[in-house]
């Protein structure tokens, strides 16, 4: 199983999986108020238990509760929304007057 579990268990059932998959691995969750919602609407104990891990969050849903997520229209477009936010970022063009700056943490 992918270390993103959600995204791997829904590739089966939505096209929407990479987004998810692709939001979890670039840390969007960390620093998006719309990713962290999207994520504790989940589960609001697993949220908390897991202290914001989307991937261990993840991990600990059943079929069921995948099933469920799947079948709900509006997770699905507040997915799709967050995802949309996190392509605009990414996809801004580089600014070669401005100077860039990153920031790498060993966290």
């Amino acid at each position: 199983m992918s270390p993103y579990g959600l995204a791997s268990r829904l590739c089966s059932s939505s096209r929407r999986a990479p987004s998810l998959e692709r939001t979890i691995a670039q840390s969007l969750v960390v620093w998006s108020p719309k990713a962290q919602a999207l994520f504790r609407r989940l589960s609001p104990e697993l949220w908390e238990a897991t202290e914001g891990n989307p991937v261990a969050l993840t991990r600990q849903l059943s079929s069921e509760e995948i099933s469920a997520l799947v079948a709900d229209k509006s997770f699905m477009k507040e997915l799709d929304e967050v995802y949309a936010d996190f392509r605009a970022y990414m996809d801004e063009p580089v600014d070669s007057v401005r100077p860039s700056i990153a920031y790498f943490s060993m966290e």
